[in-house]
């Protein structure tokens, strides 16, 4: 009886490890991104319990004078792993029904100011400088339809 209250408050003790560390690796990521992709976000930050990614709803995201998220939730999903063998983040983005407005020459390029997608997926890794590669990109609006699927571009 004694053995196994030692065990059950030794899993208990680990299990409260195991979400403190989420929690603090879920912080830092939020804060990485920020930082290495020189973006703003906020909204209402939604922690994802059991598994490394986090929820941002009502987002409001300002990237470098090239895409602005003016409102739609957001999930950003991250993978372990590379963050803590490779010194990189790589994420999982997605969004519905995001409406987004281009800026700078991105505006220029796509020929539009404003839309709504109706779905964004991205994968990339994140590097300490900033976007490292993408692996796949898919867009689809009413007036983009944009995809880059199981690819490996590298960023100079």
């Amino acid at each position: 009886m004694v053995k196994l209250r030692r065990e059950f408050k030794l899993i208990l003790f680990l299990v409260i490890i195991g979400y403190g560390l989420a929690a603090v690796s879920e912080f830092w990521v939020y804060h990485e991104i920020q930082k290495r992709l020189r973006i703003e976000i906020s909204g209402q930050y939604d922690p994802l319990v059991l598994r490394p990614s986090f929820r941002v709803k009502k987002a409001s995201l300002n990237w470098d004078e090239k895409l602005k998220v003016l409102d739609g939730d957001v999930v950003f999903a991250y993978d372990l792993r590379d963050l803590l063998i490779k010194n990189q983040i790589r994420l999982h983005v997605r969004g519905e029904v995001l409406r987004v407005q281009f800026l700078g020459d991105w505006q220029k390029i796509q020929g539009i100011r404003e839309t709504v997608l109706n779905r964004f997926d991205l994968r990339f890794a994140l590097g300490p400088e900033g976007m490292k590669e993408i692996y796949s990109l898919q867009i689809d609006s009413p007036e983009i339809q944009f995809g880059i699927k199981e690819s490996s571009i590298k960023m100079a």
